[in-house]
């Protein structure tokens, strides 16, 4: 062999020896005992924890390793979440007999996704865990009693599992069996102990118990009032994160109540509510930026936060953003637009928004907007309160052919005694052809002699009429005035009716 064939053959060998050390050096230990386990667990290594217990769930399958398996393939930081064979080793546990492996298998098995939903398996899982005393079975155990899910219904069961893991320091049970006792669900209903029981879950820490014994301090409903403690409740629940309390707190410090006026306080926290989409606080936030009271005014800035209140379809936000549509603040002006959100919030009975429209009608704002026959119920209000505008309006729609406005400007007329006779002619057009709603207000007015000659044979028919088109009011009428007709009246009537043939619309309605 040549010494440069020797001296290639060493140095080869060398590279392979430091690069299988180096393999070596780089290649993740794996824990193969629980105290080294525990160890990697301790320095967050949970990678390794995962193969680590792995290798001894395959080795050495007790309950407890399978069980600690089972769990670390739920937890995100060890790699890939896998539910399916996280339930096939807690199977294994439960086969084991460890104890703490049937609520998880149960969580999971309420939980469904990829682990298909079994409620009546978690149930009986759950019962062999709460009668051993663990509190996470009985807290679970009365949800699933309570709405009678994988169990038969039964809110005596659900109350004394609750009373049992609340007894044992279950925060989220002692929350429940507060509003067990405060509804009298399972039990008598008891203020005094659902108020106890809620301070305790309160005083642990839960976020939805402080902020619910705050509201009871706060309006005296179920606590002795005292806006002071309340406020510290409400506070504390802001600080873990609940939204709506976040808001309050804002609120209350904007409007100085109970606390000293600190408009930055009041900034930061209505925020933080705001980016947890909470819709009061980005309409308060809305409302401070578009009127400038307390902070300097920014259109742009107001009308973002009202926008994305609006997005929550809270009425007083969406008829805001409307108006600043209407009027280009913080954007540009879209009357079309703003009228759709006019009437989405009038539709959820927000009472500016339909003055908004009723004023938009009456300037003539809206006449290549909005159909007339939608505004006609918004202007009759207004006409109804004797304004000239209003009425001038509805006959302008009537003499157009307007059916609900011919009807709407009859019925006010009626109700004038001077007028009446107008009215009674402009409720003919549209009853004559078929509309309901007319016949009924001419059977009215003729039954009564209200303004007009009395005519109970053709109030009859009128209601006869409207009735056969399912006017409710007008069957009941009629089967009344029917008692007050002498039978030749009531056969004249009905003839009457018989022999009625609708009219086709002519387009306009005179009287």
């Amino acid at each position: 062999m040549t010494r440069k064939l020797v001296l290639a053959l060493l140095v080869s060998t060398a590279i392979a020896t430091v690069s299988a050390a180096e393999d070596a050096t780089d290649s993740p230990v794996v824990p193969s005992t629980m105290e080294e386990i525990e160890n990697a667990y301790r320095a967050q290594d949970f990678a390794a924890v995962r193969a680590g217990l792995k290798m001894l769930a395959e080795t050495e399958p007790t309950g407890n390793v399978a069980y600690r398996y089972a769990r670390i393939l739920l937890d995100e930081r060890s790699g890939p979440v896998d539910p399916q064979e996280a339930a096939e080793w807690l199977s294994k546990a439960v086969e084991a007999e460890y104890a703490p492996a049937h609520t998880l298998l149960a969580r999971l098995l309420l939980s469904g996704g990829e682990v298909p939903r079994d409620a009546e398996r978690a149930a009986r899982l759950l019962q062999d865990g709460a009668t051993r005393g663990e509190q996470e079975a009985q807290y679970y155990l009365a949800l699933l009693s309570l709405a009678g899910d994988g169990v038969e219904q039964n809110e005596r069961d659900a109350f004394v599992w609750f009373r049992a893991a609340a007894e044992q320091g279950h925060v989220e049970s002692a929350y429940e069996l507060s509003r067990l006792y405060s509804r009298g669900i399972g039990t008598e209903m008891d203020t005094q102990k659902a108020l106890d029981w809620l301070r305790r879950a309160a005083s642990d820490g839960h976020v939805p118990a402080q902020f619910f014994l705050a509201n009871a301090l706060e309006s005296g409903q179920g606590a002795k009032q005292d806006r002071n403690e309340a406020l510290d409740w409400f506070r504390k629940a802001a600080e873990g994160g609940h939204p709506l309390a976040m808001r309050i707190v804002g609120t209350k410090y904007l409007q100085g109540e109970g606390v000293y006026q600190d408009t930055d306080a009041a900034i930061e926290w209505l925020t933080k509510a705001a980016d947890a989409g909470e819709p009061g606080a980005l309409f308060n936030l809305g409302l401070m930026y578009g009127t400038g009271e307390q902070v300097e005014r920014d259109d742009v800035l107001a009308f973002a936060y009202i926008e994305r209140a609006a997005a929550t379809n809270l009425p007083r936000a969406i008829a805001m953003q409307a108006a600043f549509l209407e009027l280009g603040r913080g954007t540009d002006a879209d009357l079309p637009r703003a009228v759709a959100l006019y009437q989405k919030a009038a539709d959820a009975g927000h009472d500016p928004s339909k003055d908004a429209l009723k004023r938009l009608a009456l300037s003539g704002a809206l006449d290549d907007e909005m159909a007339p026959h939608d505004l006609v119920p918004l202007v009759a209000e207004v006409a109804e309160a004797g304004d000239e505008t209003a009425i001038a309006w509805l006959e302008k729609q009537t003499e157009s052919g307007v059916t609900p406005a011919a009807i709407a400007l009859g019925a006010l007329l009626l109700g004038d005694p001077v007028r009446a006779s107008e009215g009674l002619a402009y409720l003919k057009a549209p009853a004559r052809q078929g509309q309901a709603h007319a016949q009924f207000l001419l059977g009215e007015a003729l039954s009564t002699g209200s303004g007009v000659s009395q005519d109970l044979e053709a109030a009859h028919m009128w209601f006869n009429l409207a009735a056969s088109r399912g006017h409710k009011s007008a069957a009941e009428s009629r089967d009344v005035l029917t008692d007050l007709m002498t039978p030749e009246q009531i056969d004249a009537a009905q003839a009457a009716a018989r022999a009625f043939v609708e009219e086709a619309p002519t387009g306009r309605s005179k009287p």
